[in-house]
């Protein structure tokens, strides 16, 4: 156990690590100010005054919104405002997965640097690419805490500015669609100055995982997690939808795994190096490498080769998709140290070999991708098996009640397997299942979804909903990037809506059509 300080706040804590490895922190509070189930309070005033005590000394705050009072003085509903920060990563597999969450009370630099050393203290070390949007007190609180990693701007929240910034300056600048002069605005100035932090071309040389055009993953990640969370849900609601999103997206990565492990690749080739690349990398990754491997079959060309002793330089040239125009590359192949190094630098960003590579390595009749260039972040079974499970991961459940459903499916299957031919022990079967189930039903009552939801509120907290409800939900809160809250409607869907109105009744010929009487055509 390691007692510290938390930052810069004068709270002392006791980090603990849980027997699969993993860290978090416990605030040293007294015993008389924690918070206890069965806690009662004569008034909400008594109530917010013990857990403003608590939270002094665990280190955590809230951002008041506003407060309500009744007649008497006395504060009756409290409406806390918080800002959700997940922290996104992408798997072997190439999808998004969340890794780490944080609640704010703000967008300012003291909290993002305070998050980012908490991610930093569980996680043990520095990411080495960090993406964010334009966030002026992230970009600076990255720095700070990340001294390792290069932060980089997420060009797709860029370049979704651009139209606006453009219609702006078409709007007020007259000779923009002649010249298309840009020197003189604020906005384009800026970007053209911060280039280094968000153009592709300046990033060649760094391990991105694929990430060279970064699109909206963060986005889809936020809206993912948005299925599950709404803005007026409580911390007992935000909690449990929250570990139902974070359990669908381990559902589908378990999914995935399954897929790369229980399955074979159609093969585009009789080649031994596609062979080794689906037996190693995940099923994802394959296909990305199957598509280099079909353009250095069908696209790339060897036009020369330099000797050097144990060295080769290759000369290739690559066919580009609408026109003639041919692209050279050139490849070095050591073959005592079994390496080859491209001067498109493809392998450094996405972590797997290029055409150009694959072309050279497939001359040389080699069958197997040299160890060197086998990432491990890309490779099948790198979540072990036995931690995909809930209670693997938490160390919590009911062991030998688990052993028990295992073995009712294997017992039943394996009674409908040895009795499928046989009519009569199916009916059987079916018969003593249908009392069993009436069994069940009487000793274990069928209860309502909702009931159950109440059930598991009532559970975490402690206590019985109240005859009388005066604190009422958080309002709703306008942070940056939330957007309008509506759907957009598509064009089509306009015209559907449109048709199904009833048309307007022309007072002059009396038709029921798309005009009145002052544009009627028959007058």
């Amino acid at each position: 156990m390691l007692t510290r300080l938390v930052y810069d706040y004068d709270v002392e804590v006791d980090l603990l690590e849980s027997p699969d490895g993993a860290k978090f922190f416990i605030p040293k509070v007294d015993d008389d100010l924690k918070p206890k189930i069965n806690d009662k309070f004569t008034s909400v005033k008594e109530a917010e005054s013990m857990y403003r005590r608590y939270a002094e000394k665990s280190g955590f705050d809230v951002r008041l919104d506003a407060k309500k009072t009744n007649k008497y003085g006395d504060i009756q509903t409290r409406w806390h405002c918080m800002i959700f920060v997940p922290f996104i990563a992408v798997d072997n597999h190439k999808s998004s997965v969340v890794v780490g969450s944080a609640l704010i009370n703000g967008e300012t630099i003291d909290n993002f640097t305070w998050v980012l050393r908490a991610f930093l203290a569980c996680h043990g070390k520095q990411p080495v690419f960090v993406i964010t949007d334009q966030c002026a007190a992230m970009r600076q609180a990255i720095p700070l805490v990340f001294t390792e990693s290069r932060h980089r701007l997420c060009m797709w929240h860029i370049m979704n500015k651009v139209p606006n910034k453009v219609s702006i300056a078409l709007k007020y600048n007259p000779e923009f669609n002649r010249n298309y002069g840009l020197l003189g605005d604020k906005w384009f100035d800026y970007m053209y100055e911060i280039r280094r932090s968000w153009i592709p071309a300046f990033y060649k040389d760094t391990p991105m995982s694929g990430l060279m055009k970064t699109t909206s993953r963060s986005e889809s990640a936020n809206a993912y997690v948005n299925i599950y969370l709404l803005s007026f849900f409580d911390l007992v609601q935000f909690l449990n939808n929250y570990d139902i999103a974070i359990e669908n997206q381990r559902y589908a990565q378990a999914v995935d795994e399954s897929v790369t492990r229980t399955t074979t690749p159609r093969f585009c080739s009789p080649l031994g190096i596609e062979v080794h690349a689906s037996k190693i990398y995940s099923r994802s990754i394959f296909f990305d490498f199957q598509k280099e491997l079909k353009k250095a079959l069908l696209c790339c060309i060897i036009e020369g080769v330099e000797s050097f002793g144990e060295m080769k330089t290759f000369l290739i040239s690559r066919k580009s998709k609408p026109t003639t125009y041919k692209t050279k590359y050139t490849v070095e192949r050591n073959y005592s140290e079994n390496t080859v190094e491209c001067q498109c630098r493809f392998f450094v960003r996405n972590g797997y070999l290029c055409r150009h590579s694959l072309a050279v390595l497939i001359n040389d009749k080699v069958d197997r991708i040299p160890e060197k260039y086998i990432l491990r972040r890309w490779t099948q079974n790198l979540v072990p098996v036995q931690m995909q499970s809930a209670h693997a991961r938490y160390k919590e459940g009911d062991t030998e009640k688990e052993d028990c459903i295992r073995d009712v499916y294997t017992q039943v299957d394996d009674i409908v397997s040895r009795a499928r031919n046989d009519k009569s022990l199916l009916d059987n079967l079916a018969e003593f299942l249908r009392n069993f189930k009436l069994d069940v039903e009487t000793k274990l009552p069928y209860e309502d979804p909702s009931q159950q939801k109440i059930d598991a509120i009532k559970e975490h907290l402690g206590v019985d909903v109240p005859d009388e409800v005066d604190i009422l939900p958080p309002t709703r809160i306008r942070n940056k990037g939330c957007g309008t809250g509506k759907r957009l409607i598509s064009a089509s869907e306009k015209v559907q809506t449109n048709s199904k109105k009833p048309k307007r009744k022309c007072a002059k010929c009396g038709q029921c059509a798309g005009h009145d009487s002052r544009n009627c055509p028959n007058v």
